[in-house]
């Protein structure tokens, strides 16, 4: 059975296509990942499929019903989205948010709430974990009971489609794998067909049943769907190359069997006359600005430990820097334990990035205690209280460093003092 079909699709904006000749099904039960480069119409292809957008061309049917036949209120008893900017809905409860789910379901404005509406709020908040937050305010949860939130806001709108655009493009690596495992632990209870664009593969690999790559383009030749398949077929070298540009190594994981990726891009070049050797501790997206800031300067940087394909492991892969990795989804090992001591050893200045910290990579915070603290610099959490969900360790941890003589600033003045360093404006 086809839950939703796409013949010869063609989608963008202002008439002008950025996606042609999509032909797509997807089934009951299934986790479908839309992956690819920035840029390449993921998220266009996504919304079109949700009928937010209007087709450019082809034909879009849900539950063999042409989409354009379905009228606005049909469509939201069938389809539940989930954008990519969650709005601030300060001052509603986790309930009340989840409540928000039911409106398809409901008259009068949603004003009654009837058995049936209770008890997909209750399953929906349980499916989550919510239930003994229910009554606290969602615009005071952290990021990952967030986004758990509206997961369960689309869940209790007992749609058999559930659509979710970059739904972890803000959580660290532990948030991240919660929520994909309640998407798939929703394909498989609840035989919802789900359909997500990621941005991260190896994350893709781990929970979808399929992949769709979507191949960027340009005006003179819009791009399209270069494969369609299961992650073990889709995610090899040839395909990765022409699609992002990247040559890897396919590795499958120890534990699971499933396959991940390994950039390969000559990361131990010589940088003939840079300035000092740096190492940068980040992970999750913390090194977005230190680390190619830091590389224009002409610092050495390097960056680790860090899981194979986290965005600032693809960032620094991508600007030719060592890196010290671990396999996807894994904690930091004996071997990265000692190849990330002996970047800290060899480095005249070691900078930690605002970081979440979590079990998997509490061993980079571990591995400071012995630095002289002179070459220690801690970025000041952007929040004012970090990230921490080690039950207080790296707080402690943290404040230990700082205790010796470690140095902390916010980032800008961090960034400030190493351009101060080789007197860059």
């Amino acid at each position: 059975m086809t839950l939703l079909s796409a013949s010869r699709l063609a989608c963008g904006y202002d008439g002008r296509p950025v996606v042609t000749e999509a032909t797509l099904a997807v089934a009951p039960g299934e986790l479908v990942g839309i992956v690819g480069p920035n840029g390449a119409g993921k998220s266009t292809l996504l919304k079109t499929l949700a009928g937010l957008l209007p087709t450019l061309g082809g034909q879009i049917a849900v539950q063999g019903k042409p989409l354009a036949a379905y009228r606005a209120a049909e469509l939201a008893k069938l389809r539940a989205y989930m954008p990519q900017s969650l709005p601030a809905d300060e001052g509603w409860t986790v309930r009340e948010v989840v409540r928000m789910g039911r409106f398809p379901h409901q008259r009068g404005w949603g004003l009654v709430e009837a058995g049936a509406d209770r008890a997909a709020i209750a399953d929906a908040l349980a499916a989550t974990g919510l239930t003994t937050i229910q009554d606290q305010r969602v615009d005071r949860l952290s990021g990952g009971q967030r986004q758990r939130a509206y997961l369960a806001r689309a869940l209790a709108q007992d749609a058999p489609l559930l659509m979710l655009d970059e739904p972890t493009a803000h959580l660290d690596l532990g948030h991240q794998l919660e929520f994909f495992k309640l998407v798939r632990a929703a394909t498989q209870e609840r035989g919802v067909a789900a359909v997500a664009v990621l941005h991260d593969l190896n994350l893709a690999a781990q929970f979808c049943h399929r992949l769709w790559v979507v191949e960027a383009g340009d005006d003179a030749a819009p791009g399209g769907i270069l494969a369609d398949g299961r992650p073990e077929a889709v995610l090899v070298p040839e395909l990765i190359q022409r699609a992002f540009g990247l040559a890897v190594q396919v590795r499958h994981h120890p534990d699971t069997g499933l396959p991940y990726l390994l950039p390969v891009d000559g990361i131990e070049r010589q940088i003939a006359g840079r300035w000092a050797a740096v190492h940068v501790i980040a992970g999750g997206g913390s090194g977005v600005r230190l680390i190619p800031t830091l590389h224009r300067l002409g610092f050495a940087v390097s960056v680790g430990v860090v899981n194979l394909l986290d965005s600032d492991h693809t960032l620094a892969a991508r600007l030719g820097l060592p890196c010290v990795v671990e396999a996807p989804f894994s904690p930091v090992g004996p071997p990265a334990r000692q190849q990330l001591a002996a970047r800290l050893a060899a480095a005249a200045h070691v900078i930690v990035g605002d970081v979440a910290w979590g079990s998997g990579n509490l061993a980079n915070l571990e591995a400071l205690a012995d630095l002289p603290p002179d070459k220690l610099w801690l970025v000041e959490p952007s929040d004012g209280a970090g990230r921490d969900f080690t039950d207080g360790t790296a707080t402690r941890l943290r404040a230990h460093l700082l205790a010796h003589g470690a140095h902390a600033l916010e980032l800008d003045a961090l960034l400030d003092h190493f351009r101060g360093i080789i007197g860059s404006p």
